[in-house]
């Protein structure tokens, strides 16, 4: 009975160090493709395509078979996709082309992305309807405020504030398909607790 299990064990240690190093050692050859987006203003578009003008240039992406049309304007709905429409593909890349799973479409600019966080400093040139964030080492970002834009001072809700110059404030914006940012909530930081 012995001579058995060693024999039994013999054999299965024989066939995991044949087994074994040859799996360890089997490259993967498929990786998924990275997911991607393209927004902006459409050009032109076909059953296989559409080109996109972005502010880096037109892109082309390709339109499969199962790309899903969406908008959430019902006179958009009616007329269809067409030339000059606000568009967003959202896909997969391969080989440097996004194929196209999902495409949203509208006549007008609407949000492309979730809140981001922006922290720096009021620019003094900003306007009534422009914030103008100062985000250090000659960087800055402009986000339009309308009406829905919501000011907090000490973790209150304050009516629209006069902003000085070099005051720390906390942007949460949205990206819109045109590329501009609407700020969604502008929060004033104490100077006394700001990074400097």
């Amino acid at each position: 009975m012995n001579r058995l299990k060693f024999a039994v064990i013999t054999i299965f240690a024989a066939v995991a160090l044949i087994v074994l190093p040859a799996a360890a050692s089997a490259k993967v050859t498929h990786k998924a493709p990275p997911n991607g987006q393209v927004f902006g203003s459409l050009v032109s578009f076909s059953q296989s395509s559409a080109l996109i003008s972005t502010p880096n240039g037109n892109v082309s992406v390709n339109l499969e078979t199962w790309t899903r049309y969406v908008t959430d304007d019902q006179a958009a709905a009616v007329a269809g996709l067409k030339d000059g429409d606000q568009v967003d593909a959202v896909g997969r890349y391969h080989d440097g082309t996004l194929f196209t799973d999902t495409l949203r479409y509208d006549t007008s600019a609407f949000a492309v992305s979730g809140s981001v966080r922006f922290m720096g400093r009021y620019d003094k040139s900003s306007t009534p309807s422009t914030i103008v964030l100062d985000l250090g080492k000659g960087r800055q970002r402009s986000f339009d405020a309308d009406a829905n834009t919501r000011y907090y001072d000490d973790g209150k809700e304050q009516a629209k504030p006069e902003l000085k110059a070099g005051v720390p404030l906390t942007v949460w914006a949205q990206e819109y398909s045109d590329s501009s940012w609407l700020a969604k909530s502008v929060i004033i930081r104490d100077c006394e607790k700001c990074e400097k």
